[in-house]
């Protein structure tokens, strides 16, 4: 790829990692956003990418579902953390089918850069939806109105029903 400067000099850049390409590239400020378990599309090739706003997004927590490696607005489902709805502050994509399965792949599975900690002081891995759940708050302001379901048992988040968001209506 070549980037011109404001000078007109041109800089080719060689990308190590085959995802930065598209995320220099993306029609979102992705740097503004924390990619879940991205361990995953690299070790067992799950082709979609979950990423957290950490920018001004406004105060409805909600990730970024990617469709695929493009990181294209496009083909991105805006899914609330809170709740298994579609964030209405963005233009809803559904999204497709074939996704849902890598969609709770991503959030169920534990993430081995990021930890928990339970109520009775046990620390483990984070799951993916532990880690959104974590990121979003340490980030915005949560307002009052936003109630995260939390386990009286861990004292950690539980996440949403989303099969009923997938399910047809």
């Amino acid at each position: 790829m070549e980037l011109v400067s404001r000078n007109g000099e041109k800089t080719h850049i060689e990308y190590s990692d085959p995802l930065a390409q598209y995320i220099t590239e993306a029609d979102e400020y992705i740097t503004e956003m924390a990619q879940i378990n991205p361990k995953m599309n690299r070790s067992i090739k799950v082709p979609i990418h979950l990423f957290v706003p950490q920018g001004d997004e406004g105060p409805i927590p909600h990730i970024h579902v990617y469709h695929d490696k493009h990181l294209s607005s496009k083909k991105c489902s805006y899914i609330r953390l809170d709740k298994a709805e579609y964030s209405p502050h963005h233009d809803m994509v559904p999204l497709p089918r074939e996704l849902h399965e890598s969609f709770f792949m991503v959030l169920k599975n534990t993430w081995e850069k990021y930890n928990v900690t339970e109520k009775n002081g046990t620390v483990r891995l984070a799951t993916g939806y532990e880690a959104a759940v974590d990121l979003w708050c340490d980030t915005h302001d949560v307002p009052d109105n936003i109630v995260f379901e939390v386990n009286a048992k861990t004292g950690l988040w539980i996440m949403p029903p989303y099969q009923n968001l997938f399910k047809k209506k």
